[in-house]
């Protein structure tokens, strides 16, 4: 179970993290090993919760259908990257990178209005 447990903590997984976690406490783990996992579960739900919120607002921008729509939309998905990277998705992400090229598109078009 410990070595499970440490396996799920490197690779991140939140699927793994939680069947490890399970697996750890019925062997019962130090409480050090167990607050470390559940932490790192914190971490990668963060994680998993604003990738979400910005692949949401990337779709949200896409589909924006006026001017009034798209300036919503291009604010939300720029609090979606903020959150994004508040949450530790590195700036280099594939999904935060192509976020950001599509509200540098967004305020293109918006300044060419």
């Amino acid at each position: 179970a410990r070595s499970k447990l440490r396996r799920a903590i490197d690779d991140g997984s939140e699927d793994a993290l939680k069947a490890a976690l399970k697996e750890a406490e019925d062997a019962n783990l130090s409480e050090e090993e167990m607050a470390e996992a559940k932490r790192k579960l914190e971490e990668e739900a963060s994680k998993s919760s604003a990738r979400d919120h910005l692949k949401k607002a990337m779709q949200q921008l896409e589909g924006a259908k006026t001017a009034d729509e798209e300036m919503k939309a291009a604010d939300d998905l720029e609090a979606a990257i903020q959150g994004a990277k508040a949450a530790g998705i590195d700036a280099s992400d594939e999904d935060v990178v192509a976020a950001e090229e599509l509200l540098r598109e967004a305020h293109r078009k918006q300044r060419a209005r």
